[in-house]
């Protein structure tokens, strides 16, 4: 049998203000108790899907006192980054280390006496649910409007299939929704699929395979939340239908 490591690297700021602390922080196995990530994909959009890390650590040291419900807001607003790895232990010893995935705190529990610490995070998709999209932005293409609700949400990270280009728009954002709903209505318009990587990249993709296999005759979404009327995709017929949703069928 092989044996395997994990280690976690966390960059928050408020380690900067806590001495002896450095920004980022690594932990391995002699910090880490547990590590548990669900990882979701919905490759047809039924709902833009956000993976989960519950991660916890041993705080026997009090290293963690200084997060504490008073300033619990300030710190989640910072977004504090945790970046997860296994590692697996080649024949030589060397560890060949693996990246599981990046996530951002959501929030943290103190466990009973303050003997460990557990971290809930979500990846970036989580938390475009928190962000609006301004009302009345012009709409010109789905490539230019998944790029305008990334950069929004301050997400420079991502990547957006350039076939989204060819998908052009003739208005406005009718309402205020949040992001995450818009790139799901994008991700269902264009046939791509809405997810983030374990290198932490935001992807609007398309999967050839399953384009191949698949027929939309009623896989429609809400035109009217992105404005105007979007060109039908050769595939998918887009029609408006105040939000309803119709099915995939798979040859």
């Amino acid at each position: 049998s092989r044996q395997m490591k994990s280690r976690v690297t966390i960059t928050m700021d408020a380690f900067t203000q806590i001495a002896p602390f450095t920004n980022p922080r690594t932990f391995d196995n002699d910090r880490i108790i547990k590590v548990e990530i669900v990882e979701d994909v919905s490759v047809l959009n039924m709902t833009a899907t956000a993976n989960q890390l519950q991660l916890t650590l041993d705080n026997t040291d009090d290293l963690f006192n200084f997060i504490n419900l008073g300033n619990m807001h300030s710190i989640i607003a910072s977004r504090p980054k945790i970046d997860v790895e296994f590692g697996l232990v080649l024949a030589d010893l060397s560890t060949e280390w693996i990246k599981m995935g990046t996530f951002y705190m959501t929030a943290w529990k103190n466990n009973t006496g303050n003997i460990s610490v557990t971290f809930t995070a979500h990846d970036f998709l989580m938390i475009l649910s928190n962000v609006v999209y301004p009302k009345d932005t012009v709409i010109t293409d789905l490539y230019h409007t998944a790029e305008a609700i990334l950069l929004n949400a301050n997400i420079t990270n991502y990547s957006i299939d350039t076939s989204l280009l060819d998908i052009p728009g003739n208005g406005k954002a009718t309402w205020t929704t949040d992001s995450r709903a818009l790139l799901q209505n994008i991700a269902i318009m264009s046939g791509t699929t809405l997810y983030q990587d374990r290198n932490g990249q935001v992807r609007l993709e398309k999967f050839q395979s399953l384009q191949a296999a698949t027929t939309a005759t009623a896989y429609t979404t809400n035109q009217v939340a992105l404005g105007g009327a979007f060109s039908a995709v050769s595939k998918y017929n887009v029609q408006s239908t105040d939000g309803g949703m119709g099915s995939l069928n798979f040859d």
